[in-house]
């Protein structure tokens, strides 16, 4: 029995052996895969680095002396671009940025020389629009606003207008503020109508500045007309200053002035104007019952007066309210008035 547990056991570590072996065996052909693929993947990668060493672009001497002035090194970058334009004149792409080198370096007179070049061989570059505005702002911020916008129109022979727009658009602004400083009104008055052109290319606040100021410098052109007795004129410079900002202001203004040469239609027609924006506007509410008396139109007035007395009570608006009332043959509406005139006479 003993003898043949042994064979037993024997025959057991013969199996496991077998199953060892077995498994060892099946597991060789995977630890292989694994090995082929990782050293397919390194090759990749050596072969990439490779690729990308040959064939990367390298940088241009241009590349580099944009990358200078960029870097804010345009002394270092001016003398590379000198050379390459001297080498290469056809080159046109560097004329833009000789004109921003000398430009930064305080060499205008070289750099407007480069920049019109530019314009003459109609270089192309996407860098040209904003070197024409930083000219622009240059000339700008020392008063040479005739000749910040000769450039920008020798600029659109070579650069498209909707990329100048908005910076042209500040540059009349600009422009139109200076005038006024100088009470040049005139000059602040057609600079800010070509701002306003370019509208749609202003950001906040100043494109809602723009009507306003321009509004503005109609009103006062109007008060100097009136100011020598040209009335119509100033009517006329009135009804301008409307049509680009119709404020409460300039219609009571003209209201006034349409009063003072008897016309009372068009008096009242922009006396309801301001009463229709501004309920509160009083002084109007009275103006209006005032000319509706003039025309004797009762009517008007009494309904006129109906709207006042609900903003404002007193003694003298109900004794005016129940006298008209009185004339329409409204006499419930007179007795009411006189009711409210009687609790509210001074004591």
């Amino acid at each position: 029995m003993s003898q043949s547990g042994g064979e037993k056991n024997t025959e057991m570590a013969a199996q496991a052996d077998s199953d060892w072996s077995a498994q060892n065996s099946q597991g060789s052909p995977d630890k292989g895969l694994r090995k082929t693929i990782a050293v397919f993947c390194i090759l990749l990668l050596i072969c990439l680095l490779i690729g990308y060493i040959v064939f990367a672009p390298k940088e241009t001497p241009l590349d580099k002396a944009v990358s200078m002035i960029k870097a804010n090194r345009a002394a270092s970058a001016v003398p590379l671009l000198e050379d390459l334009y001297k080498q290469n004149p056809a080159e046109v792409a560097v004329y833009p940025w000789l004109a921003q080198g000398y430009l930064a370096t305080d060499r205008v007179a070289e750099g407007r020389t480069a920049l019109d070049t530019a314009f003459r061989v109609q270089c192309r570059d996407e860098s040209l629009a904003s070197v024409v505005d930083n000219y622009s702002v240059y000339y700008q911020n020392r008063g040479h606003f005739e000749e910040a916008e000769r450039l920008y129109q020798s600029a659109l022979a070579s650069v498209e207008a909707d990329r100048l727009a908005a910076s042209r658009a500040r540059m009349y602004f600009k422009w139109a503020e200076a005038d006024r400083a100088s009470a040049n009104l005139d000059g602040a008055i057609t600079h800010l109508n070509a701002a306003r052109k370019y509208a749609g290319y202003l950001e906040e606040p100043m494109k809602s500045q723009v009507p306003h100021l321009l509004a503005d410098c109609y009103r006062q052109l109007a008060a100097l007309a009136e100011s020598r007795q040209d009335i119509p004129k100033a009517i006329e410079l009135l009804e301008m200053s409307i049509k680009v900002a119709d404020e409460p202001m300039t219609r009571i203004t003209l209201a006034g002035l349409y009063n003072s040469q008897k016309d009372s239609a068009k008096a009242i027609e922009n006396y309801q104007v301001v009463a229709h924006l501004d309920g509160n506007n009083l002084e109007v509410r009275h103006r209006l019952v005032e000319l509706y008396l003039e025309k004797k139109d009762i009517e008007k007035a009494q309904l006129a007066l109906t709207e006042l007395v609900d903003k404002e009570r007193s003694f003298e608006n109900y004794e005016l309210l129940a006298s008209l009332n009185l004339k329409l043959q409204n006499y419930a509406g007179a007795v009411r008035a006189l009711e409210e005139a009687c609790a509210l006479r001074p004591r």
